[in-house]
């Protein structure tokens, strides 16, 4: 839900801001945080997965979900 997609943002803010001074290539910026966002969420979606046995339970209020093909 909400609280999940905002926990990804914070995490990536976090994992982008230590990984700055490492970035090679600042011209990759975009696609380096895309890959991050990406990995990272699919990372959640795997989790709530594994502790869910609905798609519903991790957010019963929610609308049902769109399909959405992520590009990695």
């Amino acid at each position: 839900g909400r609280q999940d997609a905002s926990d990804v943002a914070q995490d990536v803010a976090v994992e982008v801001l230590r990984g700055l001074p490492a970035l090679r290539e600042p011209a990759s910026l975009d696609a380096w945080v895309h890959r991050i966002t990406v990995r990272r969420a699919l990372r959640t979606l795997r989790t709530l997965s594994s502790t869910c046995s609905t798609p519903t339970c991790a957010a019963p209020n929610a609308p049902p979900p769109l399909s959405v093909t992520a590009r990695v």
